[in-house]
């Protein structure tokens, strides 16, 4: 409960800086303000972590976006503390394809250079039917400078099924094979597995919130098997 009290005070600080940032540049230049939180919970080896954002980005409308972002991120354990940050960078995106470079400016300042690639492609069984298949491929290549240097790259595939239960949400049973390296100062580890899960998500407009729970199979004798639930919240301002 405390940690979530204090994750509610930083994102309504970061909020109220951003707002007030949007009512200063709004008139002068067109700004987009962007947030975004999300919580892991997995069983046996990460008990908690999560991170949350608010970006502000100029000239959406072009396909290259300077930007100014803070945040906040809790280290993995039931002791982790949040640290917040401030990140100045800039961003270029087409259709599906965004890469970001940044200087986050916190404990240990560190430079990232990110890259993602996302798609959703549906098919309804049925012209006025409220069941769908779906895929979402995902991928993304991070790489990370501050004392020392981490790279990683993770790919994942969703496919599943899809029941429209409202207007604005929808119910996904779908399997998400994975796959993740990250390479830093010690040995590479690698995980790979395939995650049977369920998602509840609702949008309102340019804002969506999900919950989703996987149960993990990995295709490691070492690697991470059990529970894993998922919760997001994000979307424009």
């Amino acid at each position: 409960m405390h940690s979530l009290l204090l994750m509610a005070n930083h994102v309504k600080k970061i909020l109220l800086g951003f707002l007030a940032i949007y009512q200063i540049e709004g008139s002068a230049a067109a700004v987009r303000t962007e947030f975004y939180s999300e919580g892991v919970l997995e069983a046996q080896v990460q008990p908690f972590h999560s991170g949350t954002f608010a970006r502000m980005s100029l000239f959406p409308e072009q396909s290259v976006q300077p930007f100014l972002q803070a945040g906040a991120e809790m280290s993995v354990g039931p002791t982790g503390n949040w640290e917040p940050y401030f990140a100045p960078g800039v961003s270029w995106s087409v259709p599906h394809l965004r890469c970001f470079a940044e200087h986050r400016m916190k404990t240990k300042s560190q430079w990232r250079f990110l890259t993602a690639f996302g798609d959703t492609l549906s098919w309804k069984l049925a012209p006025q039917s409220l069941w769908a298949v779906f895929l979402e491929p995902y991928s993304e290549v991070l790489m990370a400078v501050e004392e020392d240097a981490f790279w990683g790259v993770q790919a994942l595939s969703r496919v599943g099924i899809q029941v429209q239960m409202l207007a604005n949400g929808s119910t996904d049973l779908y399997l998400e094979p994975f796959w993740s390296l990250w390479q830093g100062g010690g040995p590479s580890n690698i995980q790979s597995g395939i995650r049977p899960s369920v998602r509840l998500r609702v949008c309102e407009q340019s804002f969506c919130a999900a919950v989703s729970a996987a149960h993990v199979i990995s295709f490691q004798d070492s690697g991470f098997e059990g529970f894993r639930l998922l919760a997001t919240v994000g979307g424009f301002l």
